[in-house]
């Protein structure tokens, strides 16, 4: 529907595959979402999904990490050689940066949940490092890219995909929930918990496990 004006009246809706480099399934979800939504809108349907293209903007961004990809083989399935960051050169010997650990910080300014606020097994400031935080808030081009997209439109809803843990996270990511919460946390716990009850693990009837982001462990920057 008109895809080729930017209509920032419009509520903006962002999906993002491919922050880590080894997690090849993301971009195939990426791709099916996009397939679904052209393959299923009626310029002239009234039906859900023709609804939601007509009246929102939709972004999606199959390979957040292309550099990380090729790398890990790039979906030559059974290969990969688990690639996590992107390929930014540390040193000569040392390469990569967490894209989903380098971001810059907290929207309302807490200082625990600025870039770098937080140091433990699952962020790092050291380079070689697989959950490398980088060298500077938000100092990846890729990251740049993705914060471009942002500003520039009226984005009110993003899910970024990732693979393994068969969860649906959301926000806060720094802190635990007990200490403080997100302004609209009621709502992304809603979203949160109905898209896991729709999304069945592996080999099992049951639905992934929804929880706020901190509550599997505390980050910044992701």
């Amino acid at each position: 529907n008109n895809p080729t004006v930017d209509d920032n009246s419009r509520q903006g809706i962002l999906a993002m595959g491919n922050h880590h480099a080894r997690e090849w399934m993301t971009p195939e979800i990426c791709l099916y979402i996009a397939n679904y939504l052209t393959n299923n809108y009626n310029p002239a349907g009234t039906d859900s999904i023709s609804t939601l293209v007509k009246t929102r903007e939709i972004y999606i961004a199959p390979l957040v990490n292309p550099d990380g990809f090729v790398f890990d083989n790039g979906g030559n399935y059974g290969t990969g050689v688990l690639w996590r960051k992107n390929r930014r050169v540390n040193s000569p010997t040392v390469f990569g940066v967490d894209l989903n650990r380098g971001y810059d910080g907290s929207v309302d300014g807490d200082i625990m949940g600025a870039w770098g606020g937080s140091i433990n097994s699952y962020t790092s400031p050291d380079s070689s490092n697989d959950v490398f935080y980088g060298f500077s808030p938000s100092g990846e081009p890729e990251q740049q890219a993705m914060m471009k997209i942002v500003k520039d439109h009226n984005i009110v809803l993003s899910i970024s995909y990732h693979t393994y843990s068969e969860l649906v996270l959301w926000p806060l990511g720094y802190v635990d929930s007990t200490v403080k919460r997100a302004p609209d946390s009621l709502q992304l716990r809603y979203f949160g918990q109905q898209s896991a009850a729709r999304t069945k693990r592996y080999r099992s009837t049951l639905g992934y496990t929804p929880q706020q982001s901190s509550a599997l462990y505390a980050t910044t920057g992701d």
